[in-house]
């Protein structure tokens, strides 16, 4: 109480020595009042904007008591019991009846604030009411205003609109501070010390009509530089919808110009909604601009604890990020649990220490030589981040929220300037896990990569990286956060054997037993390390491999952003005709002439295997073997769970390892075809013409659409023969195209043309053509026969895509047989996706369904637990070293674009069941998974995947039907993305832009 009246000397205090034993009444009497003058009460612990108190004075009444109509949402997630404890109002005609706690919340009419204006005559009346006996010290605020209503005398209501706050929750004051955007930055000005807020000068759209010219003779006033005319209206930065770049906002505006900023002004107006109170907010210009962006303080969709910086350190505009107009956007994402330390470093660019980790997460020796040797930077040394980390913590510790939407600016000086801050529309009550929940995951991930960190006895290298998309990419065919499930799925069927079986039979490094993906926090990642090592010829000696596995890893450490590109930047995994030009890496980093021939000798002998394999038909044979006891298995009478381990079996043995075998031919083949065009020998649409000639399963399905269409197929063989395709192709939860028709193949009939006549491949290239591929065949060592090569290409291509045609049939089948199973139980599709496949298949068809159930249940809330966990977990591409567990910067994606075309359209998200009417859109997806092949039975103008790579399902499937797309743009360029209208595609110079 002391420091209360040292701060504040011109206030006068008066204390109630009982304030123990009485109530509100008993302080206010306490203090001398005025009753010549209207008197204004209020509870210590509310706060309210200044306009309320002149609306009280102006009501015009004896007694004004401000009322809240919007008291049951003023803030998101309001509990029944601060329902219950608030005190409510009833009133008619605008006078307030009754005020108390008891009130039934579902017939009150406001909330009492805690506020009131009484005129000098209600203060003799209430003077009265306490000699009288009426009201006592004991009494309180509601219980004095009661009174006042029984004597007599009608209080009139006035509603503040949730324009105050109680201090009851950090979200009362938090929604107090958070109003307009120009309300919200001069609440702010004086408060930050970290931060500057540029001064400002507000007006509404209705001042601006009455007089524009005493308007901008008050800006011209105010500053003496170039200004901003910013949008500032009643409906963006609101806690439901931000409305962001909705409304206008004119930059670099001469405040001595009276014509361009009435221009300007009027822009901003123009693109309001007719509201009158909407305000304009001017402010100077912030100058030497080094770095600008947006900050959220926890991720987007799920709130995880997290701040997300998207930044453009490039250019001088501070708009680049929030208009999407950026070239060079990076993102930083940093735990918010290590913030602290990170913030309390100097302004100077921040590189992870061991100390900053040792502050938040524990101290190792291990970790001491990983950071030691490869500590990285986190973002551009103009971000200065540790500035802009102080300034956000000191934004949130001021409002009391921590779920914050805030664009600033760094100067070349350092300073940093907030230029916006409103609340994140994502609802806290909507987080899918804790806080604690998400850091004690990610600390147990963070052990595990630790642990990973050993010099292994199968394979080369002294370290290991982890990747999403290297390789057998999970992140395209399962997702970043696949249920347990459809993870399951994926390692059983390829990643914990079959992988390296495939590369051992192919001719490569055997590295059995070792699994190729590993699980961090919920999040599947390929072990670089085991890769690398595999795709090194078996004939290639231990010293040439070791060093190779070596100078892999270091490359790809030194160059995060070829996470997706490792057989094209990275590693030689086959003999293309320009080995010497990709061999040129190899030379700079110290290979000799010896060791290189080494490699080029081995990569022959992979090419060599390549060409056998392929016409030798033998893992086709094994696609027909597989098809056949499909039929069987599924005609059989057999309990679904015995099926399911039938069909799995199956698939491993005669389905995941032949398409390994022929997905690797037709890498390698693609391989030769890119290399042929980077020598000039073929141009790209040479190679566009020949892909197009191919038959594959893209092209057939097309062709079997159009016989629907003429009648020469009826509509349920359609069905028969693709309907055990779904977009995810491991994931129970995605529906097969069976058991959808009407959504995913009934418009690939309405839009069937009759197909073009393919040429044959072998016609497709001309003579001069052919004769140059046979001396280059001729040339590494290969058949010079430009027909043997074009039928390995083609039976290469058009065996990969059949062999996954043909294996999803018993992975979509064994699905169906598991939700089977879980039906006769009474659980759920999606409920039986928590359930990793080893749990079923350990499942005896005996078990009684009362130890069954409960036992199945536990799994099923032990995986769903998991998966929300996952869910909110942010991890890089690419886990180099411990620190990416703590703070990373996520590396910018070079999308694979197909064709040479532009195209500009709007901008599609497809749903099957919303019918998305996608005709002449330009589609987005995560994943290049070919189960989305019904997408081309629409008109699209274009395709843009988050991941997926040049040699991808969806890669291939663009090429065939000349559909301009970006193949794999990755997570950030995704993220500007999304919610954009239109965007324009321009794959020749290899961009994706917003448009609007």
């Amino acid at each position: 109480m002391e420091d209360v009246f040292e701060e504040y000397p011109a206030i006068h205090f008066s204390r109630n020595e009982d304030w123990e034993r009485t109530g509100t009444v008993g302080s206010l009497l306490s203090a001398p009042i005025d009753d010549t003058l209207p008197t204004l009460i209020c509870y210590a612990d509310i706060v309210f904007q200044p306009g309320i108190v002149a609306d009280l004075l102006e009501a015009d009444a004896e007694v004004a008591v401000a009322v809240d109509e919007g008291w049951a949402t003023r803030y998101r997630s309001r509990s029944r019991e601060s329902l219950e404890r608030a005190e409510k109002v009833i009133y008619e005609n605008n006078h307030a009846d009754r005020i108390a706690t008891d009130i039934d919340p579902e017939i009150a009419d406001a909330e009492f604030t805690g506020l009131v204006s009484l005129s000098p005559s209600a203060i003799g009346f209430l003077t009265d009411l306490v000699d009288r006996g009426v009201l006592d010290a004991e009494d309180d605020l509601p219980n004095l205003v009661n009174a006042l209503t029984l004597g007599g005398i009608e209080p009139v209501t006035v509603d503040v609109d949730t324009h105050w706050a109680e201090l009851e929750t950090a979200e009362d004051l938090t929604q107090f501070v958070l109003d307009t955007k120009a309300n919200t930055l001069k609440r702010l000005e004086s408060m930050v010390t970290e931060s500057t807020i540029a001064s400002q000068f507000t007006f509404t759209a209705e001042e601006f009509e009455e007089d524009p010219d005493r308007i901008v003779v008050l800006i011209r006033e105010r500053f003496d530089r170039d200004v901003i005319v910013r949008s500032s209206t009643l409906t963006e930065d609101g806690w439901d919808q931000s409305n962001a770049g909705r409304f206008e906002s004119v930059l670099d505006i001469p405040s001595d110009d009276e014509s361009a900023l009435i221009d300007a002004i009027e822009r901003v107006i123009d693109s309001y909604d007719g509201n009158p109170s909407n305000q304009v907010l001017v402010q100077p210009m912030v100058g030497s601009v080094a770095a600008s962006g947006v900050i959220m303080t926890r991720t987007i969709e799920h709130a995880g604890p997290y701040y997300v910086i998207n930044y453009d350190a490039s250019s001088e505009s501070t708009v680049t990020v929030t208009d999407g107009s950026g070239d060079s956007i990076q993102t930083v994402v940093v735990r918010r649990d290590v913030v602290e330390t990170i913030a309390t470093r100097s302004a100077a660019p921040l590189t992870l220490s061991n100390a900053s980790i040792d502050a938040s997460a524990g101290s190792s020796d291990s970790l001491s030589e990983t950071i030691a040797s490869r500590g990285r930077s986190i973002g551009d040394p103009a971000l200065r981040l540790p500035a802009v980390l102080r300034a956000i913590t000191e934004l949130e510790a001021i409002i009391g929220h921590d779920g914050l939407d805030v664009e600033f600016a760094v100067t070349d000086s350092g300073e940093v300037y907030v230029l916006q801050v409103r609340p994140m529309t994502v609802d806290p009550g909507e987080r899918l896990a804790d806080d604690s929940e998400v850091i004690r995951s990610v600390e147990g991930a963070r052990e595990a990569f630790r642990e990973s960190q050993y010099n292994s006895p199968i394979v080369f290298g002294d370290r290991t990286i982890f990747g999403v998309m290297p390789d057998w990419n999970p992140a395209e065919i399962i997702g970043r956060t696949p249920r347990r499930l459809a993870e399951s799925l994926y390692r059983y069927l390829v990643m914990n054997d079959v992988w390296a079986r495939q590369r051992a039979e192919f001719g490569y490094r055997d590295v059995r037993p070792l699994s190729l993906m590993h699980s961090f926090a919920g999040q599947p990642f390929v072990d670089v390390r085991a890769d690398f090592n595999s795709f090194i010829p078996s004939s290639v000696s231990d010293e040439v491999a070791a060093r190779l596995v070596e100078y892999y890893l270091d490359r790809l450490e030194a160059n995060p952003e070829l996470h997706d590109k490792i057989e094209f930047e990275i590693a030689l995994t086959c003999l293309p005709f320009d080995f010497h030009q990709r061999a040129e890496p190899l030379v700079e980093a110290g290979f000799s002439q010896r060791e290189l021939q080494e490699l080029r000798d081995g990569l022959r002998t992979i090419t060599h295997n390549a060409f056998e394999r392929v016409e030798s038909g033998d893992d086709l044979d094994a696609l027909d073997v597989l098809e056949d006891r499909y039929e069987r298995i599924r005609d059989a009478e057999l309990p679904d769970l015995e099926a399911v381990r039938l069909l799995l079996e199956d698939c491993r043995r005669y389905g995941t390892l032949p398409f390994a075998h022929l997905a690797r031919a037709a890498f390698v083949a693609m391989s030769l075809l890119r290399s042929l065009e980077r020598k000039g020998v073929l141009e790209e649409s040479d190679v566009s013409r020949f892909l197009n000639s191919l038959s594959t399963v893209a092209h057939e399905f097309e062709r079997d659409g159009y016989r629907v269409a003429v009648g020469d197929l009826t509509f349920e063989q359609f069905i028969d023969m693709y309907g055990h395709l779904r977009p995810g192709t491991y994931d129970i939860t995605s529906s097969s195209y069976a058991n959808d028709p009407e959504g995913y193949l009934r418009p690939i009939v309405e839009a069937a043309e009759r197909p073009a006549n393919h040429p044959d491949p072998k016609a497709v290239w001309a003579d001069e053509a052919k004769s140059a591929i046979e001396s280059e065949l001729h040339t590494i060592g290969l058949p010079a026969d430009c027909d043997r090569f074009v039928d390995f290409l083609a039976a290469a291509i058009e065996g990969r895509e059949h062999a996954k045609f043909v294996f999803s049939k018993n992975l979509s089948e064994a699905l169906e047989r598991i939700e089977s199973f879980g039906e006769a139980h009474g659980f759920t599709r999606d409920e039986l996706s928590h359930v990793p496949i080893t749990d079923f298949l350990e499942l005896t068809t005996d078990q009684p369904a009362a130890e069954l159930a409960p036992w199945l249940q536990d799994r099923i809330t032990e995986g769903g637990n998991r998966h929300k966990v996952a869910q909110t977990v942010e991890l890089p591409p690419l886990l180099c070293d411990e620190t990416d567990f703590l703070a990373f910067e996520r590396p910018a994606s070079e999308p694979n674009f197909v064709t040479n075309e532009t195209v500009r359209a709007e901008l599609a998200e497809p749903a099957v069941d919303d019918d998305p009417h996608l005709d002449g859109r330009i589609v987005m997806i995560p994943q290049a998974d070919p189960g989305f092949d019904w997408l081309f039975g629409y008109d699209i103008a274009g395709l843009v995947t988050m991941y997926g790579g040049a040699n991808s399902h969806m890669a291939i499937r663009a090429a065939e039907f000349g559909l301009p797309a970006a193949i794999g743009v990755g997570e950030s360029l995704y993220e500007q993305l999304t919610g954009a209208d239109v965007i324009e595609l321009d794959c020749s110079a290899g961009t994706v832009e917003v448009i609007r």
